[in-house]
């Protein structure tokens, strides 16, 4: 019987003690847990209190009947409990026949060992509960188990549990935590200048507001504070009326990696990072933007009242003159405010990569990489960067986290050997999302002459689930190169995605839990010479029979630029794969050698190419091969102006030494151990060690 619907129920599997609930009398009632405020429906048969305890009483003083003795066909005896005569009087009270009388079925019992499913052991289930049976509106407490939980975050769980945030203002309004944090709120943006409240211009539109409320907790449960945020329904904002632009740039990974790699051969080069509270509330509006005046708000200085107790507002409004959350353009009016501070202070804005900014004078070299809110601070001189930082504090509201250990999700930790990049947490999460900490490790992230197809397999019945972890790994791929191929390999099948993508999928995941403390040493006391390798795999794509392009750029010893991707358009030939390929690593050396010297670093010129294919390297040196030339596009014999100017020269490597091999295919697992090596792809725990 359900206790909660008070419905009977046939089951063949029943088990039960004659002196415990339910067999005595009214004893049923004390092992009830609150039935919550909207009871399922009951559909069959509904027995009051009185009824179930008649019932219980007749089945126990009728116990000596309740074993029976079966004599199977080998002749020995086995003692069965009357686990069905509950059944046999339930069908009885639903029939409406006398109970007394109700025939005694027997039905054999399963003697099967049952297991639940390996995938379910990471979950909590009520196996006896039918999901139909599970109301809404019962509490998670009775439902989930916190034993394994600590006591600590089982309190924090109980609070967020037992914690109501108010949706509306008109609920907020009505506490009086609420109305100080609301007043909170406003009295921080009045503070900053961000409006003035004004009368609405004739043909002019107000955009509409909206508050969000969040109690914070402390990690023991307890209530930390009571927070509410005025966010402006930017989607009410029309393009031409209200906003303009909202490109804003960020820092490139690649612009980190060579900044961190400068930094890490210079020696006695600093790194700290500041972080900005309330970025977006700084920025200055151009465009003219009116919000509607929030529910309660009287003006500056005045607390928030209730709407029936208020003053009447008219037609007044709030002008926005500087940026609020939930606006399209704040992210570029921040950008801009920052910008122009830096330069003020004497900073120089890179061409290369607009979120780098350099400052050279007679105290040292200084330079500053911005992402959003997040700032990575490094030069020759401390007493420049403590300076910057004062005067960055003073205004804005900073927070100085101290030496660089944690910027994007990259792990950064000094050794010996020089500074070294990884993702161990985010791998790990990743691991643990998919349920893969567990799993067998590989040595190889993808399976060796593997030739996939866009229509192999069946097609998920979840795409979204492979786009999402195709796309975690494309972040991860940020410090670990020797996934790049076989991401980009992956990416090609997003549009539609089967079972046989996704194996592969899991097949990555497996060789990251062998190599998940993996990641990139930039070397320390290294040279700036700067050494590319190029490769392409002619026709590699069975679908589109493109080629392959990848590159590996080092600076001195340090890897700081790679990639792997399909090249546009077909190949007729090996040599015409490989002229491209080297086309593509020519630009990329171009913008890092104007990248270097905005970091006051001068590489020695010429910069060596390495290409493993003959015929590409005469191409670039002498105008021959005509009749294999002629259809290529003019864009791609950049590479041969290059040559001629001095910037690079082209020189030929084996192909077993070549380290772009990594970016273009599938190796075997000796040889991706040596490329490795070669690319300064590292394990924490030999540095360690």
């Amino acid at each position: 019987m359900n206790l909660l619907t008070k419905q009977f129920f046939v089951s063949r599997d029943v088990q039960f003690f004659e002196h415990i609930f339910p067999y005595q009398k009214g004893s049923y009632k004390k092992y009830m847990q609150p039935i919550p405020e909207t009871v399922p429906k009951v559909n069959k048969f509904q027995a009051s209190g009185s009824c179930l305890d008649d019932v219980l009483l007749h089945l126990c003083h009728n116990s000596e009947d309740a074993e029976l003795t079966m004599t199977n066909n080998s002749g020995s005896h086995q003692s069965l409990h009357t686990n069905h005569g509950i059944s046999a009087v339930t069908n009885s009270i639903t029939d409406g026949t006398p109970i007394p009388n109700a025939p005694m079925q027997l039905v054999r019992r399963s003697t099967r060992t049952k297991k639940s499913p390996a995938w379910m052991t990471d979950f909590i289930t009520q196996a006896s509960t039918s999901q139909a049976s599970l109301n809404a509106d019962t509490s998670v407490a009775n439902i989930v188990c916190t034993i394994q939980v600590s006591p600590s975050h089982r309190a924090l769980l109980a609070s967020i549990e037992n914690t109501h945030d108010p949706a509306t203002f008109s609920e907020a309004v009505q506490e009086a935590k609420w109305c100080e944090a609301m007043n909170s709120e406003l009295r921080a943006l009045e503070d900053n200048g961000t409006w003035e409240v004004t009368p609405l211009p004739q043909g002019k539109r107000a955009i509409g507001y909206k508050w969000i409320y969040r109690t914070k907790f402390k990690s023991d449960g307890s209530i930390e504070k009571h927070k509410a945020r005025l966010v402006v329904l930017g989607c009410k904002q029309k393009y031409g009326v209200d906003y303009w632009e909202t490109f804003v740039p960020v820092a490139k990974m690649t612009t980190v990696r060579t900044l961190l790699a400068v930094a890490s051969s210079a020696q006695q080069w600093s790194l700290c990072q500041m972080d900005v509270s309330n970025a977006f509330l700084h920025g200055d509006l151009k465009e003219e933007v009116y919000m509607a005046m929030p529910l309660g708000y009287a003006g500056f200085g005045h607390p928030i009242q209730p709407p029936e107790t208020s003053a009447p507002r008219g037609r007044y409004v709030c002008k926005l003159l500087k940026s609020l959350y939930g606006l399209k353009q704040a992210p570029r009016q921040w950008f801009e405010k920052l910008s122009s501070t830096l330069i003020k202070f004497g900073f120089c804005q890179s061409k290369a990569d607009y979120t780098l900014f350099t400052k050279k004078n007679s105290k040292g070299f200084t330079a500053v990489l911005i992402y959003v809110d997040d700032m990575v601070i490094t030069g020759s001189a401390v007493d420049a960067i403590t300076e910057l930082k004062g005067y960055l504090s003073h205004q804005f509201h900073m927070k100085d986290l101290g030496e660089l250990s944690y910027f994007l999700g990259l792990e950064v930790s000094k050794t010996e050997e020089g500074i070294f990049l990884c993702q161990k947490k985010y791998a790990g999460d990743l691991l643990k999302e998919t349920r893969m900490e567990n799993c067998k490790p590989l040595k190889v992230p993808l399976t060796p002459n593997l030739k996939l197809l866009g229509d192999t397999g069946h097609p998920l019945e979840d795409p979204n689930r492979f786009r999402r972890l195709v796309g975690k790994l494309i972040y991860l791929s940020i410090t670990r190169p020797d996934i790049s191929f076989a991401v980009q390999f992956l990416s090609k099948f997003m549009s539609a995605p089967t079972d046989a993508h996704m194996k592969e999928v899991y097949h990555l995941l497996r060789y990251l839990k062998a190599t998940s403390e993996h990641g990139i040493l930039l070397a320390k006391n290294s040279d700036f010479h700067i050494r590319a390798y190029c490769d392409s795999d002619w026709g590699s794509c069975p679908n589109s029979r493109k080629s392959v392009t990848g590159f590996a750029i080092m600076l001195g010893n340090s890897l700081i630029s790679w990639k792997s991707k399909k090249q546009g358009v077909v190949a007729r030939s090996t040599a015409e794969g490989e002229y491209r390929a080297m086309a593509t690593t020519c630009c990329e050396l171009t913008w890092l050698l104007a990248l270097l010297r905005d970091l006051t670093v001068k590489p020695p010129l010429p910069m060596h190419l390495f290409c493993d294919n003959q015929a590409a390297l005469y191409i670039v040196k002498n105008p021959v091969f005509h009749e294999r030339t002629k259809h290529i596009e003019v864009d791609c014999h950049y590479v041969r102006d290059q040559f001629k100017n001095g910037q690079v020269r082209p020189c030929y490597v084996s192909s077993k030494s070549q380290l772009a091999d990594l970016f273009t295919k599938v190796v075997s697992a000796s040889q991706y151990v040596y490329l490795l090596g070669k690319l300064g792809v590292v394990s924490s725990i030999q540095l360690s060690a």
